[in-house]
């Protein structure tokens, strides 16, 4: 399901009228108590001077992160070019997409896409909900905003005025985000400390980052490609030991590349006879890999007062191209068939 929404995400930033902002609700909202946020802000880089690169590598394989935009209408009813923004939000029992549109969109082509068998559909709230009890809710909030949300999540929203929060959650990413923005993710450090194992000493290189306030990383696509990972601690002390976590995050990432390196392009030569352009995609891949390596190799790490930052220049003549092959590298479940 991650690999659908990050595909259905990117798909919808970059053809959006509008920024794609997905973002969590504020840390105060006890009802959406999410462990981590993304905000993706993206011009039309599908139809940009990427979009011939970008619609062949979604082709390639299914690898690439993308390779779900040109079933975009087919998955939820709803073609590209009709989305005006999107959002996702991530709640403790998965993950909130909301949708709006640049017209009252086709309900009942939505609903039949989203959950091809409803066990059931009513009014609350002014809010038409359609359910289904093994798989997702589809809550049709107005003619132009949707919601898909997962069926254990619903009883964490149900009270909620889901038009204004949806809304909300549409709107622009802030003064600070421009169309230049491809990718902002911000993490709870809970999320850190759970995976940080108390009795594994290969652990406490890291640790000072569980001890954060705020853990960010943002994709830049204005020159280039840069990637900038930033966090914020309550104290001088903490931030000088989160320089040395960021320093050691920045040679797992290096450590992870060569693994990749090693093992995609080689993964993706063999998938040819199913998928012709995947040596293309391996091609593709190595080049992203190598560039991001080389602006490892030159990282800048800073520290000002209680914030500590690490800023990677990937040298790419496609940054947007580039930046979705580094993503399609993330792990993630295996797609359910």
């Amino acid at each position: 399901m991650f690999r659908q929404v990050i595909a259905v995400v990117l798909l919808l930033g970059t053809l959006g009228s509008q920024s794609l902002v997905f973002a969590a609700g504020p840390s105060g909202e006890a009802t959406i108590a999410a462990t981590f946020s993304v905000a993706i802000v993206a011009s039309k880089h599908w139809n940009g001077p990427e979009a011939a690169n970008l619609k062949r590598l979604a082709k390639g394989h299914p690898f690439v992160v993308i390779s779900e935009v040109p079933n975009l209408e087919g998955v939820i009813g709803v073609s590209p070019d009709q989305i005006e923004r999107a959002a996702v939000v991530a709640v403790p029992d998965g993950l909130i997409m909301v949708l709006r549109t640049d017209k009252p969109f086709d309900q009942r082509k939505v609903v039949g896409k989203v959950i091809p068998n409803p066990t059931a559909t009513r009014m609350e709230q002014g809010n038409r909900w359609t359910l289904d009890k093994n798989q997702q809710v589809v809550c049709l909030a107005d003619q132009r905003t949707l919601l898909i949300i997962p069926t254990t999540a619903v009883g964490r929203i149900k009270q909620m005025p889901l038009v204004p929060w949806s809304n909300e959650k549409l709107s622009a990413a802030g003064d600070s985000a421009t169309g230049t923005t491809l990718l902002c993710l911000e993490v709870s450090p809970v999320v850190v400390r759970g995976l940080l194992k108390a009795d594994d000493s290969r652990s406490e290189p890291f640790r000072p980052l569980a001890e954060a306030r705020s853990l960010k990383m943002k994709m830049d696509v204005e020159q280039g490609l840069k990637v900038t990972f930033s966090a914020g601690f309550s104290d001088q002390l903490a931030a000088e030991r989160g320089v040395s976590a960021l320093r050691m995050v920045m040679q797992g990432l290096n450590a992870y590349f060569d693994m990749a390196k090693a093992k995609m392009p080689e993964f993706l030569k063999t998938q040819r006879a199913e998928y012709p352009k995947a040596g293309e995609v391996a091609d593709d891949l190595i080049q992203a890999i190598q560039a991001a390596q080389a602006g490892l190799h030159e990282v800048k790490l800073s520290r000002s007062g209680n914030e500590v930052e690490a800023t990677i220049v990937v040298k790419a003549d496609r940054p947007v191209s580039t930046a979705m092959l580094l993503l399609s590298l993330m792990p993630r479940a295996p797609k359910k068939p």
